[in-house]
């Protein structure tokens, strides 16, 4: 009889133990938000309406905006950039630094003879200065080589 009040006794405690442990469930607060079925419905849920973020500025954008803010080179400024390891020209009040083009300009050293100097009649009367004026496509490759204008 013993062994049946022991046993007894061992069943309303562990009894007791898991109510305590279902009670203790039940009043724990849950911070949660309430789970919800997945909805069926194609809808999207509906959300707070955002400031975008400001839009950032890409490399090309400030690249544009430094080239659109114009320089300005003095002739003594172009003077000091005459070889043909450094070579400036002034063509029509724009300043150009052609010194990557020395090496493959098709009419070759002549180039040179406008470093560091005002080269439009150069430009406009080639070769060397007593022929014809340069095409439209070397007018369209100059402008890539634009760095400023002339100071007045």
């Amino acid at each position: 009889m013993q062994s049946n009040r022991t046993l007894h006794s061992h069943f309303i405690a562990a009894s007791l133990a898991i109510l305590l442990l279902v009670l203790a469930g039940c009043s724990a607060t849950d911070q949660s938000p309430p789970q919800t079925a997945p909805s069926t419905s194609r809808e999207q849920p509906a959300t707070q309406p955002t400031t975008p973020p400001a839009p950032s500025e890409k490399p090309e954008q400030a690249q544009k905006q430094e080239q659109e803010q114009e320089r300005f080179f003095s002739l003594a400024d172009v003077a000091s950039h005459a070889t043909k390891e450094d070579c400036w020209m002034v063509i029509h009040g724009n300043v150009y630094d052609v010194t990557a083009y020395v090496s493959s300009h098709p009419g070759g050293p002549a180039i040179l003879q406008g470093c560091g100097k005002d080269a439009t009649d150069l430009f406009e009367t080639r070769p060397m200065g007593s022929g014809t004026p340069h095409s439209q496509g070397a007018r369209n490759t100059l402008q890539s080589f634009l760095i400023g204008k002339l100071k007045p």
